[in-house]
């Protein structure tokens, strides 16, 4: 198989724009040994360069600036045929698994993340929800502090006729949750599997618990602004959940703090069993050390 994608007829046919067609889709929604191939292909694809293309060329200009601008032409369509071929995202999500990880990582997949991001409508949803994730937070810990202060989640008695943090912070939690719920709802019209590995992330988790956390503990403090019982824990969890949210939000404009998050990620899940004997370990002296004090 190497050697095969090492001949030179096999890289200047994968750099054609025209072998990019349904097939590539078609393979990666097939059995694990095709995705594999189709994974290969793509990075085939993204690390070709045009040395690959003219070390066995005996022409002299074979690396001058045409021949370079020729390639880069050739490579720009080839990207582009992979990105406006319908179904080629949501081919590429369900691989699950490491083979996801190792396609996401690709020139080509960056590229066709880039031309989306790109795209004036997705950037302003993706800043607007930026902006809502901050304005989510802000407004419910000024309700707090009104609770804590006015006993009365819309302030002094001069605020309370106007509800515009407490109405605008409604209307933003109902949005994110009308959102996250139209995204579940194409995702399982697209793909069961799709729909399960959305409900799984973790961020998504937290996104929808933060929102469902705020609107719950919103209700809960109207009716008892003294902050007794679980209230207060329960507005400290929110206040921690919408603050994971904010990072998650930010990850998706950033792609180095995205990149530090799945580290992070990837690390508390090799050290977990770790965390969990250390968790003991505190909550045993925390125990003993009660008991002596008591």
């Amino acid at each position: 198989m190497t050697e095969l994608l090492d001949m030179s007829l096999v890289k200047h046919t994968v750099l054609d724009k025209r072998s990019i067609n349904v097939w590539l889709c078609a393979m990666l929604t097939d059995t694990k040994e095709v995705k594999k191939r189709a994974v290969t292909f793509i990075k085939l694809l993204s690390r070709l360069t045009l040395h690959d293309l003219a070390s066995t060329s005996q022409c002299p200009d074979r690396y001058s600036e045409k021949e370079i601008e020729r390639f880069t032409m050739l490579r720009e369509d080839t990207f582009n045929a992979v990105y406006v071929m319908p179904g080629i995202v949501p081919a590429v999500l369900e691989l699950g698994g490491q083979m996801i990880e190792n396609v996401s990582t690709t020139r080509v997949m960056r590229y066709i993340t880039d031309r989306t991001i790109r795209k004036e409508s997705v950037f302003f949803v993706l800043i607007g929800d930026f902006f809502y994730s901050i304005f989510l937070l802000m407004g419910y810990r000024l309700n707090v502090e009104f609770v804590l202060n006015y006993q009365s989640v819309d302030g002094p008695e001069h605020y309370r006729e106007y509800n515009y943090i407490s109405t605008s912070t409604y209307g933003i939690a109902c949005y994110f949750l009308f959102k996250e719920a139209m995204t579940l709802l194409s995702l399982y019209l697209t793909s069961k599997k799709l729909a399960k590995r959305y409900c799984s992330s973790v961020f998504n988790i937290i996104d929808v618990a933060s929102v469902a956390m705020l609107l719950g503990t919103k209700s809960a403090l109207t009716s008892d602004p003294s902050l007794q019982d679980n209230e207060g824990y329960a507005a400290s969890l929110t206040i921690i959940l919408l603050w994971l949210k904010l990072m998650g939000a930010f990850k998706i404009l950033n792609g180095a703090f995205a990149l530090f998050l799945y580290a992070v990620h990837e690390v508390i899940k090799e050290v977990k069993w770790f965390l969990l004997f250390l968790v003991a370990v505190t909550l045993m002296f925390s125990d003993a050390a009660r008991t002596v004090v008591a």
